[in-house]
């Protein structure tokens, strides 16, 4: 439209102000320097999808707590931060001190272990060597005293390593196989009984905790698929839904859905939040518009509508589902 500098120049007839046009021309040329691309305007089917917003978490069989059973001394420490290790492997070697007290005690219920294990031994042999005119009752006695303090001495031994000294050598192995966190604790520490020394996670095998508001819980019901994005390479991931809400919150009446992650690659990081998709049954057919398509001007969402060879015009739109 005519703009004019100021008042009082205007042709008569002409408005006092000018406004900006919604139509622009483009060039041929300058569309193809600039790579500009088009699509025809039609309709589509429209699959209906919601967001829900989830959180990373560890598996059950995911992590590993490793602790000191006892209050002792690290001697060994076979891993270190951000180490790859398998199930079994041995990670720490803590040496427990044993009190003068203890020892004692310790020493004295093993000779009264191994006292009663080499009588009940010599009782069950020497009745075994006259069984024809040995009673069979005492015989069945004898056995069963035997195999008791065999039992006996035998979790007395695994339980002291066979080691009655001032010390005890206690291994710790890891439970599952994953990626050793980091830890502050060196060779020589002293750590307390229950003590935390580090953990072990395994990003293979991850679950996500959704939650899941009034609104979108009929819609859970009669989701098709869910899937993630991953935020390092917007790769598209599946989940699997594990257990259903359980209970409400009663803070914002949200529910709690576990999901699986279906093969993560070691994408997701336990405590990370993301987005989780849940794709409908119901298909629509509406006008559908490329994400890339839609720009903004001055903050309102707006598309550019190609109505001639070179003349284009601008559209604000309301966004619908994406």
């Amino acid at each position: 439209n005519p703009v004019s500098a100021h008042d009082g120049h205007d042709e008569a007839g002409a408005k006092n102000s000018g406004g900006s046009s919604t139509t622009f021309l483009v060039e041929k040329e300058t569309q193809f320097l600039f790579s500009i691309q088009t699509q025809k305007i039609g309709t589509g089917d429209f699959t209906e999808s919601s967001v829900l917003l989830g959180t990373v978490t560890a598996a059950p069989q995911g992590r590993a707590v490793i602790q000191s059973p006892q209050t002792g001394k690290i001697v060994s420490l076979r891993v270190t931060p951000g180490q790859r290790v398998g199930k079994g492997q041995v990670v720490a070697v803590i040496e427990q001190q044993v009190d003068a007290g203890t020892q004692i005690s310790i020493i004295s219920q093993s000779n009264t272990v191994n006292a009663e294990f080499e009588a009940a031994k010599a009782q069950y042999e020497r009745l075994k060597a006259i069984e024809d005119i040995a009673a069979k009752k005492d015989i069945t006695e004898a056995k069963a005293r035997y195999e008791s303090a065999k039992k006996n001495k035998a979790l007395f031994d695994a339980n002291t390593g066979r080691n009655t000294g001032s010390t005890k050598a206690i291994t710790l192995t890891s439970p599952v196989s994953g990626v050793v966190g980091t830890f502050n604790y060196a060779i020589g520490a002293v750590v307390g009984g229950g003590e935390t020394l580090f953990e072990i996670t395994n990003l293979d095998q991850v679950f996500v905790e959704a939650q899941v508001f009034t609104a979108d819980v009929s819609k859970l019901k009669s989701a098709t698929m869910f899937t993630t994005t991953s935020a390092t390479d917007t790769s598209v991931f599946k989940l699997k839904m594990v257990s259903a809400a359980q209970s409400v919150n009663t803070g914002n009446q949200s529910q709690k859905v576990v999901f699986e992650l279906v093969n993560p690659k070691g994408q997701f990081k336990i405590g990370e939040n993301i987005n989780v998709r849940m794709t409908g049954n119901n298909i629509v057919r509406q006008v559908v518009i490329p994400n890339e398509a839609i720009t903004e001007v001055n903050g309102k969402p707006a598309i550019f509508i190609k109505d001639k060879a070179e003349q284009y015009s601008i559209s604000f739109i309301v966004k619908g589902e994406t």
